[in-house]
């Protein structure tokens, strides 16, 4: 008996994360806590005819403090700027040997639970210690570290120079935040002119950015 779409989303309706409540779809699931909220993702894929794959487990933060801020400043200058975004993500793919779970494809009702088993242990080792280890704006600025930006370009999402700031404003983190908007007055009172197509106005919501956040 083929094993098809309805049955892997029927199978996807049952699974249940404790403490989080599903989102609009089977394969997001999210809980409230007193930073903003967390989320968990379970990225799929289907391979004809009826064989379905879970690609990736997926959890995210938001920071209410930090993306308000953003949402007061941002829609002035940039359409369609997002409204209720996460500040951090992270990927962990079932490719990587570190994630890795035995039952990554399934085709039919034994094998979707084998897989549900390793999501869950999954979930446990890595997810939930991820959220333990940036579930305060103070514990997400000690791991920026401003001498290696380039690590957080798949972790920070969205506009990644305004968030630092406010990131560090919020943590008191003043000497990182004193040098780092040094930094980011140069460019974009400067260079940010010379990619138009990647940064327009953005010149003016860092000018509207440093007003409110001097205000805090």
């Amino acid at each position: 008996m083929d094993y098809l779409k309805s049955d892997f989303k029927r199978h996807l309706k049952e699974f249940e994360i404790d403490g989080f409540s599903r989102i609009g779809n089977e394969y997001l699931f999210r809980k409230n806590f007193k930073e903003g909220f967390l989320e968990i993702a379970i990225s799929t894929s289907n391979y004809f005819p009826n064989k379905f794959t879970f690609d990736a487990v997926i959890p995210g933060i938001r920071f209410e403090q930090v993306e308000k801020i953003l949402e007061e400043v941002c829609p002035r200058y940039i359409k369609d700027y997002p409204i209720g975004a996460k500040t951090i993500s992270q990927v962990f793919y079932l490719s990587n040997s570190e994630y890795a779970i035995t039952n990554k494809s399934v085709s039919n009702d034994e094998e979707f639970y084998g897989a549900r088993s390793e999501l869950y242990k999954l979930i446990e080792s890595s997810v939930l210690p991820f959220f333990e280890k940036y579930n305060t704006i103070e514990k997400l600025s000690t791991v920026i570290d401003l001498n290696n930006l380039h690590e957080l370009e798949n972790f920070l999402l969205g506009l990644v120079p305004f968030k630092i700031l406010i990131i560090k404003k919020l943590a008191g983190d003043t000497k990182d935040f004193e040098k780092y908007l040094a930094d980011q007055k140069i460019f974009y009172t400067t260079e940010v002119f010379k990619y138009p197509q990647y940064f327009k106005d953005h010149d003016l919501v860092f000018k509207d950015l440093l007003k409110l956040l001097d205000s805090l």
